[in-house]
């Protein structure tokens, strides 16, 4: 019968990722860069849309006006 490996002394001996707050700095930067990337696509669409609608009515007043 095969005996199990025993994990256990070689977890015992691996280091751990420890949180220092240069770590957590950098998690959280990356997290409000995510949601500021988000935030522009968003602000970006909104624009485009804004512009299209504008040049739609001009181009309806210009048509009414001629």
């Amino acid at each position: 019968m095969k005996k199990k490996f025993d994990f256990s002394a070689e977890m015992n001996d691996t280091e751990s990722i420890k949180i220092t707050p240069k770590n957590e700095y950098l998690e959280e930067e990356k997290r409000l860069l995510d949601v500021n990337a988000k935030e522009l696509a968003n602000l970006n669409d909104n624009v485009h849309y804004m512009i299209t609608n504008l040049v739609n009515l001009i181009y309806n007043y210009l048509t009414i006006c001629k």
